[in-house]
């Protein structure tokens, strides 16, 4: 009979916890969208400069063929 009182007296007391950590737990998650964001948009820039250098390189060979010709 003491358990199942505990156990319902847990329960109850969790309530107030969880509305507690409710806007912790939204915050964390806001802060894991930014930092996820961040790493997409660096992911992306990185992707721009290597077409660019494979740009350049390409160029730079096309240039080096006509010299030959």
């Amino acid at each position: 009979m003491d358990a199942v009182l505990f156990v319902r007296t847990k329960a109850v007391n969790f309530d107030p916890s969880l509305r507690e950590a409710r806007p912790l737990v939204e915050a964390e998650l806001r802060e894991i969208d930014a930092d996820t964001v961040g790493v997409e948009s660096a992911i992306a820039l990185d992707e721009t400069l290597r077409r660019r250098q494979l740009s350049n390189r390409a160029m730079d060979a096309v240039l080096f063929v006509r010299e030959k010709l």
